[in-house]
């Protein structure tokens, strides 16, 4: 229930974020007065996540990191801890009002054997709990096909490209993704 007060982050002059704040321009050897800056602590919130033991192998360990999407609506990643070991309780601090998604993924990278979990969350004006549930993700199927009339190349010699999600902890696809003679190829424990 504990919450912390610490400075508020703000973007200078005009707002409290980067969306809000006015551009000004400076020439070399000018004075510029931006107003008066307040500086006022705000309540900054905690994140209680449960990783049961249920969801791992003994002695795996977990990569954590936060995604949030910036005022340029690109996906920013923080990489909050590389190895946290699975069956923790993790309590992250220091969150804003705001829209959040916290990323687990098993450091396991083999077909079969990568685990991830997705879960967004909103901070409002309270600490937030919740359970984690770790994926062994999906199986994707594909097939390479040429053109009517065109010379099929090596398919033997290609290689599947990246097919990660946006936002995942892992952009490597797993072992196992060979393309066979006919084109086939199998690729396992997808996020």
């Amino acid at each position: 229930k504990k919450v912390d007060l610490d400075y508020e982050h703000i973007s200078w002059p005009g707002g409290h974020d980067q969306q809000s704040a006015l551009p000004m321009t400076v020439t070399g050897g000018a004075t510029l007065d931006v107003g008066l800056i307040t500086v006022r602590k705000v309540p900054y919130y905690r994140v209680h996540a449960r990783v049961p033991e249920s969801n791992c192998q003994p002695g795996e360990t977990l990569a954590v990191a936060e995604f949030f999407i910036s005022y340029q609506l690109e996906m920013t990643s923080i990489s909050l801890d590389p190895s946290v070991r699975c069956g923790t309780d993790l309590l992250i601090t220091g969150y804003a009002p705001g829209s959040y998604r916290l990323m687990l993924a098993a450091n396991k990278n083999t077909p079969g054997g990568r685990k991830t979990a997705s879960v967004p969350f909103v901070i409002i004006d309270h600490n937030v709990e919740f359970t984690v549930s770790l994926d062994p993700g999906v199986t994707i199927e594909g097939k390479f096909v040429v053109e009517p009339g065109a010379k099929a190349p090596d398919f033997t010699a290609l290689t599947v490209p990246d097919l990660s999600p946006i936002g995942t902890l892992y952009s490597r696809i797993p072992d196992g993704s060979a393309i066979d003679a006919d084109g086939k190829f199998r690729l396992e424990g997808m996020p």
